[in-house]
C-alpha cells in the first residue's frame, strides 16, 4: 500500500472517532433534561439531649427518663451495715448509712439518730453483741413504697412513703447483753435512695434505758 493511501486511511478512521464522540455526548447538564429530578439533600437530624435520670417524675415535665429502682437487696445490706455499725460502737461507720437528718422515734418522741445512739454508745456495752447473730434472714420484712397502699391494711406501714423509699422491719432474736436490754425485740427503718445504695432517714424503735 502507497504511503499517501495509508495516509487517506488513517485521516478517514481520525474523522470517524471524531463524529461518533459528537453524535453520543459522554455528559450533558442536567438542566437539558428536565426530567431528571436531583436526590434531595442529606440532614442529619438532631437527637434531643435527654435530662438526667430522676427517681420520680410527671408526665407534664414533658420527656423525663426515669432511673431504675435501688435492688432491694442494697436495703438489706444498708440495715446489715447498722447493726454491725452499733455493735462496734463506731459513730463513723454509723454516720455512713444514716442520712444527714436521720431522726430515731420511739414512744418518747423523735430524737436526732446520731446524738441518740452515741449516748447509747456511753452507757451500754453493745461490743457484747459483737459475734451475736441479732437476726437471722427471714426475719426481715421489706416493703417499697410503691406498695404502700396495697399492703396497709394488712401490714403496719409508715404513713408518708414515697414510692421510692423502702420500708425494713426487723425482728431481733438476740436483744439483750446478759441482762441488759440493748434493742427493742421489733425495729424498722425507712431507707430513702442514695447512689446506687440506701441510706437511712429514720428508725422506729420503742426502746427506753
Amino acid at each position: 500500500m502507497s504511503g499517501a493511501l495509508r495516509v487517506s486511511l488513517a485521516a478517514m478512521v481520525l474523522l470517524a472517532c471524531q463524529g461518533g464522540a459528537a453524535r453520543f455526548p459522554t455528559s450533558e447538564p442536567l438542566e437539558r433534561h428536565p426530567s431528571v429530578r436531583r436526590a434531595p439533600a442529606v440532614v442529619a437530624a438532631s437527637v434531643p439531649r435527654l435530662p438526667s435520670p430522676a427517681r420520680q417524675a410527671s408526665s407534664e415535665q414533658g420527656l423525663v427518663v426515669l432511673a431504675a429502682p435501688v435492688p432491694m437487696d442494697r436495703a438489706r445490706e444498708t440495715v446489715a451495715r447498722f447493726f454491725r455499725a452499733v455493735t462496734e460502737e463506731s459513730p463513723e461507720a454509723l454516720d455512713a448509712v444514716l442520712a444527714e437528718q436521720a431522726l430515731l422515734e420511739t414512744s418518747s418522741g423523735r430524737h436526732p439518730a446520731r446524738m441518740a445512739f452515741r449516748t447509747r454508745f456511753a452507757q451500754l456495752d453493745y461490743g457484747v453483741l459483737r459475734q451475736a447473730p441479732l437476726y437471722r434472714e427471714g426475719d426481715l420484712e421489706t416493703y417499697r413504697g410503691s406498695d404502700a397502699a396495697d399492703l396497709q391494711s394488712i401490714r403496719r406501714m409508715p404513713e408518708g412513703l414515697e414510692p421510692d423509699e423502702v420500708y425494713v422491719r426487723v425482728r431481733l432474736g438476740v436483744a439483750h447483753g446478759g441482762k441488759t436490754r440493748l434493742f427493742a425485740d421489733e425495729i424498722g427503718f425507712l431507707l430513702r435512695p442514695h447512689g446506687e445504695t440506701f441510706e437511712i432517714a429514720r428508725i422506729s424503735e420503742d426502746f427506753q434505758f
